[in-house]
């Protein structure tokens, strides 16, 4: 069951209202049913947002956002740090006069997957995190 979604403002409104049914000594479950809350939402709420006044939770937002954007540009850099790597080996591999494309002896290849795979395994599970935005 989905819903609604309620801003900062709102939240701190309902509660300052619930602040005040406590006080008069209605219980807490009743507190919740008059706010049209779950109790679990109800005491991440008082949790989260607790003695703050809106423009602090306005602020709590913003910084949270930008977090969230200064993530997302650490994981782009360090994709871009994992390909630079791998293309870095690449041509390392190259210059050693082998051609990645030929039939490799297995222990030239055991050394290039040693050396090649912790990138190519990062790369992969940056760019997989980066897609399902775990990271952020």
């Amino acid at each position: 069951m989905s819903g609604k979604r309620y801003r900062p403002e709102e939240i701190i409104s309902k509660l300052r209202e619930a602040e005040v049914y406590l006080a008069e000594g209605v219980s807490v479950g009743e507190v919740i049913r008059r706010l049209g809350v779950t109790k679990i939402t109800y005491y991440r709420w008082r949790r989260e947002y607790g003695g703050m006044k809106v423009d602090q939770a306005k602020r709590l937002k913003d910084l949270e956002r930008e977090n969230a954007r200064l993530k997302r540009l650490l994981a782009d850099a360090e994709i871009e740090m994992a390909k630079a790597d791998i293309d870095e080996t690449r041509r390392q591999y190259v210059a050693l006069g082998k051609d990645i494309g030929d039939t490799l002896s297995i222990k030239s290849f055991a050394a290039l997957a040693a050396f090649v795979w912790p990138y190519i395994l990062i790369t992969a599970l940056s760019m997989k995190l980066a897609r399902k935005r775990y990271l952020f």
